[in-house]
């Protein structure tokens, strides 16, 4: 097993009538096994025509499905993607689908605990149920890592407080964008609405060592605890 241990979503977008695989963890397995690594996703897939085309894209780009459930009551995950004039994304998420369902026996997380990983990664959506939450909740229990991954994803209709609190706890790096930052400012009542008041309070009430703030086409700011690294586009 490789040392990137991905915890997340399998789902397919629907541009304009057409479907594409997509999801941040399984976006992440395809281009890591595409420079030659093997990372280990754990998800679900509904058994249909859609978790088909999905296990057959893993499997055909060497990435493992040993950790990938078949679900026979709920459809692979799907996404309407809406597009506005400018280009930029709005999100029409289905619910329950595969994924609100994932889930691991004691023999499969007794085998992912043997191996210590680099990094464990993992976002806000996948943990929309109990189900998907609690198994994340054994992962991060059990298993050993040195690094923690939270890749915030906030959708709308999908924010929950006590999940981005969890998360925020168990992360030593965190990844948003401009717009999620001002959310979880107003999520927690932050008097403040300033980038780097926002940014200096998460480092203070929570474990994160790096901060990855993104711009779109601007780049990226990277930030550590009284450091600021400001990268273009």
């Amino acid at each position: 097993m490789s040392g990137i241990l991905l915890y997340g979503l399998i789902l397919f977008d629907i541009i304009e009538g057409k479907k594409y695989i997509g999801g941040p963890a399984i976006n992440i397995a395809l281009h890591m096994a595409f420079h030659g690594e093997c990372p280990t996703l754990i998800s679900c897939l509904g058994d249909d025509e859609l978790g088909n085309r999905a296990e057959k894209l893993l499997t055909d780009n060497n990435v493992s499905t040993k950790f990938i459930k078949i679900d026979q009551q709920h459809e692979t995950g799907w996404v309407r993607v809406f597009l506005d004039e400018k280009g930029e994304p709005s999100f029409e998420i289905t619910q329950p689908v595969a994924y609100d369902f994932i889930t691991l026996d004691d023999e499969q997380l007794s085998s992912l605990s043997e191996t210590e990983f680099d990094i464990v990664y993992f976002g806000t959506v996948v943990q929309r149920t109990d189900v998907s939450a609690d198994t994340l909740r054994k992962i991060l229990k059990h298993v050993s890592y040195k690094h923690s991954f939270f890749d915030i994803n906030l959708r709308k209709g999908h924010i929950n407080k006590d999940v981005v609190a969890f998360s925020l706890q168990h992360t030593d790096i965190l990844k948003l964008n401009e717009e999620e930052l001002i959310l979880v400012a107003a999520m927690f009542d932050l008097e403040t609405r300033e980038e780097q008041g926002i940014v200096d309070w998460l480092f203070a009430e929570y474990p994160a060592e790096m901060i990855l703030l993104t711009r779109g086409e601007n780049g990226v700011s990277v930030f550590v605890p009284d450091k600021r690294n400001d990268i273009p586009g």
